[in-house]
């Protein structure tokens, strides 16, 4: 029994099998189309480490794309500036007061370091918010209308307002506004890195992956009880962006504990881990898709 937005192919058929008898409503075919009871890709990327300053040699995920039923559901308020957003305002702005703008690109800002040259290449894609704002002018909510592509995701640790190594930074487009005026996101993505040390953050890096626990049917659709990404129900599909001879290890990815962890003391949900991403100075940049199984 489903209890998210996949249903199960029964759970599907069950209130259609006549169609004489019940007629096909709009939910109906708003739930088909979610789930379609095969595996669904709920977030691709790849994963590339910067070695350069002020990189901080260390993995970036750069976001291609992800489905917001499954991740850290869009706060309002002073909430859209918190850490667990996929997109921290890191400035609300300060625009026309209770007022709603559509279709607001989010334009990224130029990325930095080892891989400059190849995301020029290919440049990220702005998203697209409407936003509104509160009696002082400063968003108060938002909705994404498209999230983008190519976003780079933060590395490094978390400490008072800030990742030591920040995602890539965006601006609000907003006709009649600019400067400090104009809103600003740094894109978090639904995989915050792991808090590890000196060797292992090259070579084994780790990432949690945000989860969604609102119902199916509220405003922001969940998972509910389903809300979390496990061994059983999630897929990893990775392939490595280029080779490593055959002197060196090969790399690995899952969902659950770090390598060699036999004794299990919790679940280890959530957590997408790498091992042997770099080994004698060679690095091998993984391009990847999760999908969560209809169940």
């Amino acid at each position: 029994m489903s209890n998210g937005t996949l249903s199960t192919q029964h759970e599907l058929l069950s209130g259609l099998a006549d169609n004489n008898a019940k007629l096909i409503t709009a939910a109906d075919v708003s739930n088909i189309v979610k789930s379609n009871y095969q595996p669904v890709m709920i977030w691709s990327g790849i994963f590339t480490r910067d070695n350069s300053t002020p990189g901080g040699n260390r993995w970036y995920s750069r976001t291609n794309y992800y489905n917001p039923d499954f991740f850290q559901p869009r706060s309002t308020g002073m909430g859209v500036e918190n850490a667990n957003q996929i997109w921290r305002f890191t400035n609300r702005g300060t625009l026309a007061i209770n007022t709603t703008y559509t279709n607001i690109a989010v334009n990224p800002d130029p990325w930095y370091g080892t891989w400059q040259t190849f995301s020029n290449q290919y440049i990220s894609k702005p998203a697209t918010f409407n936003i509104t704002t509160d009696g002082n002018g400063r968003v108060d909510s938002y909705e994404i209308v498209s999230c983008g592509q190519g976003w780079f995701g933060p590395a490094g640790n978390f400490s008072g307002s800030q990742w030591t190594y920040p995602g890539q930074t965006g601006v609000l487009n907003v006709a009649g506004f600019s400067g400090s005026s104009l809103p600003t996101v740094e894109f978090i993505s639904p995989l915050t890195p792991v808090a590890q040390v000196s060797p292992t953050y090259w070579e084994n890096p780790a990432w949690m992956i945000s989860t969604n626990p609102n119902l199916p049917g509220d405003t922001v659709p969940g998972q509910g009880a389903s809300l979390n990404h496990t061994f059983i129900n999630t897929a990893v599909h990775r392939s490595n962006a280029q080779g490593k001879g055959e002197q060196r290890y090969n790399p690995g990815l899952w969902i659950g504990p770090e390598p060699g962890q036999t004794v299990i003391t919790n679940p280890w949900n959530n957590r997408l881990q790498g091992e042997g991403w770099e080994s004698g100075g060679n690095d091998v940049p993984q391009y990847v898709t999760l999908w969560r199984m209809p169940f």
